[in-house]
């Protein structure tokens, strides 16, 4: 699918700091809970991605991640509809504010190799099938929602070029 492994590892870092994402996202009008979970979504999508970026070698400009945190909230919105469509809109919330996940994000930025990283997020991924096992069968086989996300990940891989 990726055809370098800073891209790969991008992937790894969407899957890792989102908990693994339709309606067009200027229609959509969001409370302020999920406002609120948008800037998560957005803000753990941008330091995801660059810190996967940084395992190249390679540097994200300014301009760039605020065009990849823009492409994350944009794409939010359809992420939450097909959440909430399918009756998973708790169980997604809780998994978004979970302290002990957000903490392996926290791990995942100070990670110093990929290894520490592949670690992390086998352990988040097991925190999350455990904690929140509907969420999580949905999440590995729905495929509308996979396909956001794919879409999503080639704007930003359009952004790193």
């Amino acid at each position: 699918m990726f055809k370098s492994s800073w891209l790969k590892v991008c992937a790894v870092f969407a899957v890792v700091f989102v908990g693994a994402a339709a309606l067009p996202a200027a229609e959509a009008k969001l409370t302020a809970e999920e406002a609120q979970m948008q800037n998560l979504y957005a803000d753990s999508m941008t330091k995801g991605i660059v810190k996967g970026v940084s395992f190249s070698g390679k540097q994200v400009s300014p301009e760039q991640q605020l065009e990849i945190r823009r492409i994350a909230a944009e794409t939010f919105p359809e992420v939450l509809a097909l959440i909430k469509r399918d009756g998973l809109y708790d169980e997604y919330k809780a998994q978004l504010f979970d302290p002990e996940i957000r903490s392996m994000d926290e791990r995942a930025l100070a990670a110093k190799d990929l290894n520490e990283i592949a670690t992390i997020a086998r352990q988040q991924m097991a925190v999350v099938e455990k904690k929140y096992p509907e969420l999580f069968k949905w999440m590995n086989s729905n495929k509308e929602l996979q396909a956001v996300v794919s879409a999503m990940m080639q704007k930003i891989i359009a952004v790193l070029k």
